[in-house]
């Protein structure tokens, strides 16, 4: 080694100490690739030795040490897991198609009833009962092995659900969440359903059948003498469809003006027609019931030219009784449902409308499951229909089945190997074991078939699932 003027030794020209210059450059690629926070994390400089002599790295000497650019993408899944989403406001039957058709090894699904009002929200009940959910959800996952990191990463999304209090205040009457690595999502619902905890491969979906099922439409038209307002609901809910050409009233119609200093009388107003029409008070002023019949009429007009014209769906009245029969009488439409809700509701709002109409609308909403039973029980002679679990189930997996009906609340543990046509069911759920209800709905679900959940009484035979086959 050389020495200098002064007698000390100069170090040789070359690379920096340390042996991994290129090795470090990568891993500052890497660190500058990822988004995640690693302020926390000691970083050696670069032109820093960090082999020291030392051939065995430190992973090598330790195998639970993470490396930066592990440790960053643990944090960005954990990330990930924790942004919470809902599901929209109208759940689809491809929302329900892609919770059917998922598969991961960590799957868990959460179901517990919820509460719209009372002393249960005001003292947080369903938050300290969806804890209570996540915890039996880590005690699982603890016993299936997975590392506490692990669940604590894919978690992060449920418990920060859980301490949202003001979410916990905005409940409907049921509550469906469904977890996965970089899946949080939920669904409130507007069902009661059974607290169920479920640990699996794929996300358990039959409770959600109800959304799917009471979707058939209808229309209320709520009139008075100074108002008419049109809502549009199914089984679930109902929201009034805003028409701004809408009469006023009938003094939006019918009233009297000056005009050449005679009195005349004004037909016509904010309606889809072409105008006010004036007539001379001749016999005199227009009765009461001439009045109504002309807002009728206007209302009627409106309504068919920017809605009911392309519509086949029923339309329920409600209104004082004297005025349902004239806007029967003057209404083109065909389809407006033979009962109706008597009273005045001007200040009634969507919800309560609702609560009102379910009663008269139900067998509109049950059309479609009570035909498809129909069809079932028809087909009995056929050798098209089974109630029988070891028939259904394999169908379901193999295409065959074109209608399903499975018992709500119903759980049915085992295993089948689609290879070899096999079916093992359990009296008691064993540690491989799925519901096997849920996999016939999932897959019946996936290859186009009506699937229908329904209570026992009303289930063919009083099975837990049976199906009209396809062939």
């Amino acid at each position: 080694m050389a020495k200098s003027r002064d007698g000390n030794f100069i170090p040789p020209k070359g690379k920096p100490s340390g042996n991994n210059r290129e090795e470090n450059a990568d891993f500052r690629e890497d660190l500058r690739e990822t988004d995640a926070d690693l302020s926390n994390v000691h970083v050696m400089h670069p032109n820093r030795n960090v082999s020291k002599g030392e051939e065995e790295t430190l992973a090598d000497q330790q195998p639970e040490y993470i490396t930066y650019k592990q440790q960053s993408d643990t944090l960005q899944q954990s990330q990930e897991a924790a942004r919470v989403e809902p599901f929209g406001q109208v759940f689809s039957r491809e929302d329900l198609l892609q919770l059917a058709r998922h598969q991961s090894p960590r799957s868990v699904s959460i179901y517990m009833p919820t509460h719209r009002s009372g002393v249960a929200v005001n003292e947080l009940q369903d938050m300290v009962l969806f804890k209570n959910a996540l915890q039996q959800v880590e005690q699982e996952l603890q016993e299936k092995g997975l590392p506490a990191n692990e669940i604590s990463s894919l978690l992060a999304g449920g418990f920060d659900l859980a301490k949202d209090e003001q979410f916990w205040h905005s409940q409907q009457d049921g509550l469906a969440v469904f977890i996965a690595p970089g899946v949080t999502r939920y669904m409130q619902l507007p069902y009661p359903v059974g607290s169920l905890v479920y640990v699996q491969e794929t996300f358990y979906v039959s409770p959600l059948l109800g959304l799917l099922q009471g979707r058939e439409r209808f229309y209320l038209l709520a009139l008075s003498k100074s108002k008419a307002t049109l809502y549009e609901g199914d089984g679930w809910g109902m929201h009034e469809v805003p028409v701004p050409e809408m009469p006023h009233g009938i003094d939006d119609v019918v009233h009297f003006e000056e005009k050449d200093d005679q009195k005349l009388f004004r037909t016509g107003g904010r309606g889809a027609g072409e105008g006010a029409n004036y007539h001379g008070i001749g016999a005199g002023k227009p009765d009461e019931k001439e009045n109504i019949s002309m807002y009728m009429d206007e209302v009627d007009e409106t309504l068919w030219a920017k809605r009911l014209s392309v519509e086949n769906v029923p339309l329920l009245l409600a209104g004082v009784d004297y005025l349902i029969p004239i806007f029967k009488q003057r209404s083109r439409y065909r389809h407006i449902h033979d009962g109706h809700l008597s009273g005045n509701f001007e200040r009634e709002n969507a919800g309560t409308m609702f609560e009102k109409a379910r009663p008269l609308m139900q067998p509109h909403f049950e059309q479609s499951f009570n035909q498809a039973l129909e069809r079932y029980h028809n087909n009995r002679a056929t050798g098209l229909t089974s109630s029988s679990p070891e028939d259904v189930i394999p169908a379901c997996y193999y295409a065959r089945v074109e209608i399903v009906f499975v018992r709500k609340d119903c759980l049915l543990w085992g295993t089948f190997d689609e290879q070899n046509n096999r079916l093992m069911l359990s009296e008691e759920r064993q540690n491989d074991d799925a519901c096997m209800l849920n996999a016939a709905v999932s897959k019946a679900l996936q290859t186009g078939a009506t699937v229908f959940a329904t209570e026992a009484e009303y289930m063919p035979d009083g099975a837990m699932i049976a199906a009209l086959m396809r062939y």
